[in-house]
């Protein structure tokens, strides 16, 4: 079986097996190790396509074994920004790779528990719920990508954390996420999630030294 039609019978027994869309990252390479890994038998006469349906309920079979995600207070399930390492370790590791200054991260930032929050005001993220949406997707954003090893974050969880920001836009927040300089995007409707292109750790330091700026301002 090439590459091609393993990925297909893989993502078709994810969507047969009924996983929700956030859980497809997940659940995809579980499915397409069982059909790699599966010793096919000979169809039975008369039958051309047994064997990959024999591989497809497998895939079925491993997709339904998946553990449910933790759930936090808002009902949502657990993710990145809940998997972030010590504080000290991983801001640390975030001024090392944005070129940022561990103490101003520190003015920005707060692990408890290992998971990652914003310790600034609303009103300091910017002027209007675009503006803000951008600030956050630029400061969580970059502070997972250079603090861990995570490749992408789903856009729920910067939905979620602008909620709490009080700068979510419903219309609009996906988009706004999009538009993010220095970052970018794969997947569409309620499976995208977030990336980084060139340029991402600028980005990320400017939105640092933003926020502190009127941080200080205000005060």
């Amino acid at each position: 079986m090439n590459t091609t039609e393993a990925l297909k019978q893989a993502m078709q027994a994810v969507k047969d097996a009924g996983i929700p869309e956030e859980l497809w990252p997940t659940a995809l390479p579980l499915a397409l190790a069982d059909l790699r890994g599966i010793s096919v038998t000979p169809a039975p006469t008369g039958s051309s396509n047994g064997g990959n349906e024999t591989a497809t309920r497998a895939a079925k079979k491993r997709a339904r074994k998946l553990p449910s995600p933790a759930k936090p207070d808002d009902g949502g399930p657990a993710g990145v920004f809940e998997k972030a390492a010590s504080e000290a370790d991983f801001l640390d590791r975030v001024a090392r790779q944005t070129e940022t200054s561990a103490e101003d991260l520190r003015d920005v930032f707060h692990v408890e528990k290992g998971e990652l929050h914003l310790k600034v005001l609303s009103k300091d993220l910017g002027d209007n719920d675009k503006a803000k949406t951008m600030t956050v997707t630029a400061l969580m954003g970059g502070a997972v990508f250079a603090g861990t090893d995570v490749p992408s974050i789903p856009f729920s969880e910067i939905h979620r954390v602008c909620k709490t920001m009080r700068c979510f836009s419903d219309k609009h927040a996906a988009e706004y996420i999009r538009e993010t300089p220095g970052f970018g995007s794969i997947g569409s409707s309620r499976s995208s999630a977030l990336t980084h292109k060139n340029g991402w750790e600028t980005e990320f330091a400017k939105a640092v030294v933003r926020v502190l700026k009127k941080t200080e301002t205000s005060d």
